[in-house]
């Protein structure tokens, strides 16, 4: 689905292994960190 929309942002938040399939590599954001802490973050924001 990301693929096929080109302002489609696909986002993977995981602790250990933050991944993104190639074809989309250029529309992924990835971060290699704890969700929860992710999340604490945004909401102080």
């Amino acid at each position: 689905m990301t693929a096929r929309n080109e302002n489609a942002v696909y986002v993977c938040i995981n602790y250990g292994e933050a991944f993104s399939p190639e074809e989309i590599r250029k529309q992924s954001i990835c971060m290699e960190n704890d969700i929860g802490e992710v999340v604490a973050e945004l909401r102080a924001l």
